[in-house]
């Protein structure tokens, strides 16, 4: 083989082993779920809802009030046991979501049930 061609040979293998290193280490993680959650009615007291649920353990939940634009973070306990107060009417849109270490799960929309 001329020493040209042998030198693109090794030049290419090369290349291909840097393109496979590399793509074995940018493999993407797997999604993380989004939150199992139950709302209950507005206590007419507080005019708050009550959310709780199970997420990742020590992960962070955050519930966003469509309607008021205004939302609560809380953290899940060692269990993935959750449960947050948010302002709310029946009928209010929110959307939840767990993070951890900065990824974030995909959204759950709950509507809040009326009395």
């Amino acid at each position: 083989m001329p020493p040209l061609a042998q030198r693109a040979m090794k030049l290419w293998r090369a290349w291909a082993l840097a393109l496979l290193a590399y793509s074995g280490c940018a493999s993407p993680t797997l999604p993380l779920p989004p939150p199992a959650a139950l709302a209950s009615a507005v206590d007419a007291a507080s005019g708050k809802a009550r959310i709780r649920g199970r997420v990742l353990e020590r992960a962070y939940v955050s519930c966003i009030n469509e309607r008021l634009e205004a939302g609560v973070l809380v953290r899940a306990d060692d269990g993935g046991n959750f449960e947050l107060f948010i302002e709310a009417q029946s009928g209010d849109r929110l959307q939840l979501w767990q993070t951890i270490d900065g990824d974030q799960s995909e959204l759950v929309d709950l509507v809040v049930p009326p009395p």
